[in-house]
């Protein structure tokens, strides 16, 4: 697994217990990335899959040969999986198609439900192929939990998944 996280308490903390689960699940951590700002994403991102190492063996190839070569980065071949443990929407709207742009596009990413706040928004296309465990008031084609929901005053906010686990008491 490649462990993708932002810069601080939070994210080391729930790194450190889900590395603990992985290894304990008998997994393992390959690399993990942090990220502190937008402008680190890419940067972040493409150390831990070691593409500038493969850009580096390319460099050198053109070196030994005397020649220009045609080239195309290849990430690291031992993840299997990603986790993206963003606290919001915003970075993994971002974080997910840069995935794809360092060659990771076809492994699975796994993410917190801090991603997505259960309000449609046209934007969250980009978090397409994210798997992340969420409550069925806020998911699913069934309209009528989500509008019992939306009809109270407290099913708006931060909340709102405390509030679709009351619903659901």
């Amino acid at each position: 697994a490649l462990i993708i996280k932002p810069t601080g308490d939070w994210g080391s903390k729930i790194e450190n217990a889900l590395r603990k689960h992985w290894t304990d699940l008998g997994g393992t951590v390959t690399s993990s990335a942090t990220y502190n700002t937008y402008d680190d994403y890419s940067s972040s991102i493409k150390s831990a899959l070691l593409l500038d190492a493969s850009e580096q063996r390319a460099r050198d190839l053109r070196t030994v040969l005397g020649t220009d070569i045609e080239f195309t980065p290849r990430r690291r071949q031992d993840t299997d999986v990603i986790f993206l443990l963003s606290s919001n929407g915003a970075e993994a709207r971002s974080i997910k198609p840069m995935l794809a742009f360092h060659y990771a596009g076809n492994l699975p990413v796994y993410a917190l439900p801090t991603i997505y706040s259960g309000v449609p928004d046209e934007r969250n296309q980009d978090l397409n192929g994210i798997h992340l465990v969420e409550t069925p008031w806020l998911l699913g084609d069934s309209p009528g939990p989500r509008a019992t929901l939306n009809a109270s005053a407290a099913g708006s906010g931060n909340y709102t998944r405390l509030n679709a686990l009351g619903a659901d008491a």
